[in-house]
């Protein structure tokens, strides 16, 4: 299999509208429904700072389970390997049929961007698309995930319902420009509907052709119309949350996902 992964093609960001929309959630599913389907998927995630809200963001590499899935002394840590200029697309971390370009809890402060990565199709989770005005570059390149990359206009603090603001800021052209898709994520509820509604019209606005859109955890018909009619924009896919009355439709959309990936390229 290692054989078949080749450095990638196609580049799908997926970006979340605000905090909490789910994206590394929808991201880690996408890549999963993509390799049932392709030998040649990776998953690639977005550097984060060390300030304690990013610090305490959960790490890939456990919740999808690395440190048992891949034989000990196997996994690659691209981060680290780019940050001392090695060549990291010709490696590979294969798990479940993707290779996964993730941190560990010690990696370095690193960029790692679609290029350094082997695989066709790269699902780019969270790439940071989004720069606020005015805010000091970190290490390697990108701001914190509080500015831009999983912000918008306003930012939903972890683990309350308020929010805080987080400035003006501009869609970054030399990050679009390495994305041939871009999946937004958005949550229905309306307090998550008014944080991340100014990103998805943002990206609608530049890049309209290349922009889809997903509605996560979606309760009822109702706040589903609710968050399209204040978004402004209609979803292309749906997840709904997760219940007796809703069980398997989540592995269904990101399956339609996969396909319509795959047909587009």
């Amino acid at each position: 299999m290692r054989d078949k992964i080749r450095k990638h093609s196609k580049t799908i960001g997926i970006m979340g509208a605000c905090r909490r929309s789910g994206a590394t959630y929808v991201a880690t599913s996408l890549a999963l429904a993509m390799a049932k389907k392709t030998e040649r998927t990776a998953y690639l995630e977005t550097h984060i700072c060390r300030c304690l809200s990013c610090s305490l963001r959960p790490l890939v590499f456990y919740e999808m389970g690395l440190q048992n899935g891949i034989f000990p002394g196997r996994f690659s840590d691209f981060f680290f390997m780019k940050s001392i200029g090695e060549n990291t697309s010709n490696r590979v971390n294969l798990f479940r049929g993707v290779n996964w370009a993730v941190r560990k809890a010690d990696s370095p402060a690193c960029l790692l961007l679609p290029e350094d990565i082997a695989g066709e199709y790269v699902i780019w989770d969270d790439p940071p698309l989004l720069e606020a005005v005015g805010s000091p570059p970190l290490p390697g390149g990108v701001a914190c995930s509080l500015l831009y990359g999983n912000a918008g206009s306003r930012a939903v603090r972890a683990g309350t319902g308020t929010f805080s603001s987080s400035g003006e800021y501009e869609l970054r052209r030399d990050i679009a420009d390495k994305l041939d898709l871009i999946i937004c994520i958005a949550r229905t509820e309306t307090a998550f509907a008014a944080a991340g509604a100014e990103t998805v019209r943002k990206c609608f606005k530049r890049y309209p052709a290349k922009t889809k859109l997903v509605y996560n955890m979606i309760s009822s018909k109702a706040s589903l119309k609710a968050a399209e009619k204040y978004i402004g924009h209609r979803g292309d896919f749906f997840l709904w949350k997760d219940s007796a009355e809703t069980s398997g439709m989540i592995d269904i959309a990101t399956e339609e996902m996969a396909d319509y990936i795959l047909e587009l390229y």
